[in-house]
């Protein structure tokens, strides 16, 4: 899978990127911080998920932002809009986390470990595409037919997800942080490929109709 206008943008903007994280981490930290003064501190297996859930978020947004230099249709502070819609919408994360994760059940991938980071990572993404739809409405079809058929495009590329975390975890097959930062790579790549597809103006592949 090769990169395009999105991908290099999306690279090029490391302190955007370390701003976005440092944030989304300070925000988890308080929440548990919280949590346990109430003495209702997370599980090491919580505070993974959450820890994977900020990183995720912040990836998003920071995907989001990138858009605005390379889509001349991208609204202006189109990051901000999209954080605002996430804090505004997390009922939807939900949702696609519940049906992500019936889809992922029934598939091949048995690994349970994998499996929540496919679920997390992958309804991370459809969250992205539903903001974007709603914010943009790219095709003027609606924001939930953009996301239909975005998430559709990811859905076909399960494989290229499996492929490129495998080959980003072949040095440490066991190794659990290498794990992660694999899979969220694989996402990140096959999420915003799934944009450049789906995006008019940015690929002359386009997904296809919802």
């Amino acid at each position: 899978m090769t990169g395009g206008p999105l991908m290099d943008q999306v690279m090029l903007d490391e302190p955007g990127l370390r701003e976005r994280l440092e944030r989304e981490r300070s925000r988890m930290t308080h929440q548990v911080f919280l949590l346990a003064e109430s003495g209702m501190l997370p599980s090491e297996e919580e505070r993974r998920t959450q820890a994977r859930a900020a990183t995720a978020r912040a990836w998003m947004i920071h995907i989001a932002a990138s858009l605005e230099p390379v889509w001349d249709a991208a609204p202006r502070d189109l990051g901000t809009s999209v954080e605002t819609w996430f804090a505004s919408n997390g009922e939807r994360l939900e949702v696609l986390e519940l049906g992500l994760a019936r889809r992922i059940a029934d598939g091949p991938v048995s690994d349970l470990a994998t499996r929540a980071r496919r679920v997390d990572l992958g309804s991370a993404s459809r969250w992205l595409f539903e903001a974007v739809g709603a914010i943009c409405d790219p095709d003027g079809d609606g924001g939930p037919a953009f996301a239909r058929r975005t998430g559709g495009w990811l859905d076909a590329h399960d494989d290229e997800i499996g492929r490129l975390a495998a080959d980003a975890r072949v040095d440490a097959p066991d190794d659990e942080r290498t794990a992660e930062s694999a899979e969220l790579l694989a996402h990140v790549q096959v999420t915003v490929a799934a944009l450049e597809a789906s995006l008019p103006g940015l690929s002359a592949d386009p997904a296809p109709a919802a």
